[in-house]
């Protein structure tokens, strides 16, 4: 099967040669070096946004295809200003300033915006050249979103003293991803990797996901499925008590972090979602063996979409990422969940 093909059929709960294998965020030192690629360029040049993420997809033989390298994206085109960080050390990139008012988003031209332009042509480039896997552009969740816009200790108050506001700001954040989509769709894209990390179990509680937050990712994951393209939703830490809310978006596939044990998980979440996950991503800088051991539990716990927890970390080993295609490869074969 192609890699697209098949991260596909294990969305669609269809059998698969092997289970797919992929990353969420791909900002990694190796790779980066190899081509060459100077920073902050490669955040705002969408030939080499492409060239590293198709690079990092080839060399360890993974099936998706994933930009941009970081999630301040959307809060740039709704008018906040961008650090861009230092990759050499890890640190991604991260909002300079915040919103006072909902008025002040630039709601109208997200798709015009020069970073969402960049990850468009970028996508563009990747879909075309990659056309065996499945790109996934990173698009970031409402709650994620509205913290970079107002702060993300000032939106946790929030959520508690003007929960209107803070679903104000969740809607915006939304329309905005739509907008996104939307741009990613007419250039081929038929797949979103949907990372929500400040939604959290960590932050937020199960009762004010599900009564607000919810909806607001229902909304995103409707439009999505209108325009052809899969979802799969990611949310950070300790996520088990919203998994159940999580699959009742309608989301194809839940990323679960490493802190969410898998059999759990699949218990809370149902039959009917894909279950992606969930190798620790800090063991991916260290040592092959824990890897693949890891990487190996995950399958044998119920993963039907073998990836780190979260995003692979600046110090990613390439022969890391190629420990968990061969733990998919040892597995074989991988049937229908039901």
């Amino acid at each position: 099967m192609k890699g697209k093909d098949r991260i596909k059929a294990a969305f669609e709960n269809e059998a698969v040669d092997r289970i797919p294998v992929g990353s969420g965020s791909v900002m990694i030192r190796d790779y980066i070096e190899r081509t060459g690629a100077s920073f902050p360029e490669f955040h705002k040049d969408p030939e080499l946004m492409a060239r590293i993420s198709m690079l990092v997809s080839h060399d360890a033989g993974l099936d998706n295809v994933v930009i941009p390298f970081g999630m301040v994206n959307q809060a740039h085109a709704l008018g906040v200003d961008v650090e861009w960080g230092n990759w050499e050390i890890g640190t991604k990139p991260s909002p300079k300033n915040h919103l006072d008012d909902p008025k002040e988003a630039k709601t109208e031209n997200i798709a015009d915006d020069d970073v969402i332009r960049t990850i468009v042509e970028a996508a563009k480039i990747t879909v075309e050249e990659s056309p065996d896997r499945l790109t996934t552009p990173l698009v970031s969740g409402p709650v994620t979103v509205a913290g970079h816009l107002v702060g993300t200790e000032k939106l946790m108050a929030m959520t508690i003293k003007d929960p209107e506001q803070a679903e104000e700001w969740f809607k915006i954040a939304a329309e905005s991803a739509k907008k996104e989509i939307k741009a990613l769709s007419e250039v081929g894209v038929e797949g979103i990797y949907y990372c929500d990390p400040t939604a959290s179990g960590d932050l937020l509680s199960p009762k004010y996901y599900n009564d607000i937050v919810k909806d607001v990712v229902t909304d995103v994951v409707d439009y999505a499925h209108s325009r052809g393209i899969y979802l799969e939703l990611h949310i950070c830490g300790k996520s088990e008590e919203i998994l159940e809310y999580m699959a009742e978006t309608g989301a194809d596939s839940l990323h679960i972090d490493q802190k969410v044990d898998l059999v759990d998980a699949r218990k809370r979440a149902g039959d009917d979602v894909c279950l992606a996950g969930n190798v620790e991503p800090a063991k991916m800088t260290k040592d092959y063996s824990e890897v693949l051991k890891e990487a190996g539990e995950s399958i044998a716990k119920g993963a039907d979409y073998l990836k780190p927890g979260c995003g692979s970390p600046t110090g990613t080993k390439p022969k890391n990422l190629k420990a968990l295609v061969r733990a998919a490869k040892r597995c074989c074969f991988h049937g229908k969940r039901v």
